[in-house]
């Protein structure tokens, strides 16, 4: 397996990847450097993010000389990627979408903010599509919360027209807890056979805060923990969407229940892999909330060690005192260890002693792991999945 991308994340730590490679930001020399590797490699092209999502399907063609693309044309993979596209499409075969509002015009926007029911509702701006300056700069996301006061939203509207273009999409947020997001991932063969489908449940989403302080009431955004289900209702939504657009490849269809009546509404489509599932987070799992602390206080503690006899300062924070009263485990426990670990492997990057670091943290990651699956039964001692961490 080969990387590329236009800066140096951690992604290039895989054991999985044989080469990692920082391409610069320009579209057409993106474009050439794909081409060279393909007339001298070949193999399965897989874009990983949207701005790599387009710029392969324009180019389809010319790149399906030298690889396999699982990637419709780009008519098809556009009328996603647009917010208001997606929409009529998914109406068109029964499924819900939130009420939403697109002005073309200023007296449009304005018509559309008197007509928003803020002391009822929340509401969420959008870029009209993800292939966009972002919408918030400070969360570099493609959607912004909107505030309670018609002053305010009328504001961010017309800041949102002159960065990007247009004026934005100004959505209705369907009301629900964490695990009202539905995800349906699917593989989709290039006759439109669905090879794969598998269903997850959100257990934990990033929450908006205005800078006034307010913070948005139902949870939007990146996806932190999330579970398998079923929801066939959600299934079959999604599948009668993709068939619909001709969509193939992978693709995960988001969907929000909205919690007043239960209705599934959608609410995004992402036309390539996402990060849709985390270590474990629930007690139902077989693995206590107490054994992960321990996890990452072992992992914390080891990776300390290694800083101190390299002089490398860091810190995690983690390792106080006893591991059942560790930080709580999530993104406030995880991140800790992975900051220490991330400039571990800085301080030694480029130097001679990257190897001994990799044998160190490799065995300091086994050991944390043998910690964690000691008193599970029925767990192997080194589950692949610890290395996700």
């Amino acid at each position: 397996m080969h990387a590329v991308h236009t800066e140096a994340n951690s992604i290039r730590f895989s054991r999985r990847l044989k080469s990692f490679q920082i391409i610069r930001r320009n579209p057409d020399e993106q474009l050439a450097y794909i081409e060279r590797f393909g007339r001298a490699h070949g193999g399965f092209l897989l874009p990983t993010n949207d701005d790599y999502l387009a710029l392969v399907s324009q180019n389809r063609e010319r790149l399906a000389r030298y690889f396999t693309i699982p990637l419709p044309g780009w008519d098809v993979v556009w009328s996603l990627l647009n917010r208001t596209s997606a929409y009529a499409m998914a109406a068109s075969v029964g499924i819900c979408v939130p009420l939403f509002w697109a002005p073309e015009t200023e007296t449009e926007m304005r018509q559309a903010v008197c007509a928003l029911e803020l002391d009822k509702n929340d509401y969420i701006l959008k870029t009209r599509s993800v292939l966009s300056v972002p919408a918030d700069e400070k969360t570099v996301r493609q959607t912004k919360p909107a505030a309670r006061n018609e002053a305010e939203i009328l504001s961010a509207c017309i800041e949102l027209k002159r960065r990007t273009g247009n004026y934005p999409l100004i959505e209705q947020v369907v009301p629900g807890s964490t695990d009202c997001s539905i995800g349906v991932s699917m593989v989709v063969g290039p006759h439109g056979d669905f090879i794969l489908t598998y269903c997850v449940r959100r257990l934990r989403l990033a929450r908006y805060r205005l800078e006034s302080g307010y913070v948005h009431p139902y949870e939007l955004g990146s996806v932190l923990w999330c579970e398998t289900c079923h929801d066939d209702e959600a299934v079959e939504a999604a599948r009668a969407l993709i068939t619909r657009s001709g969509y193939t490849g992978v693709v995960t269809v988001e969907f929000r229940r909205d919690a007043r009546d239960n209705s599934l509404f959608l609410t995004k489509i992402e036309q390539r892999t996402v990060r849709a599932t985390s270590a474990v987070a629930r007690h139902r799992d077989g693995y206590s909330d107490r054994a992960l602390r321990g996890f990452y206080w072992r992992l914390s503690e080891r990776c300390e060690r290694l800083s101190r006899r390299h002089r490398l300062g860091m810190d995690s924070g983690l390792c106080r005192g006893h591991p059942a009263q560790a930080k709580p485990v999530g993104i406030a426990g995880r991140h800790p260890a992975l900051s220490c670990r991330a400039r571990l492997r800085r301080g030694f990057a480029g130097s001679h002693a990257a190897r001994h670091w990799r044998r160190a943290a490799g065995a300091a990651r086994d050991q944390a792991a043998d910690a964690l699956y000691a008193g599970l039964d029925d767990a192997p001692k080194r589950a692949g999945g610890v290395n996700a961490i």
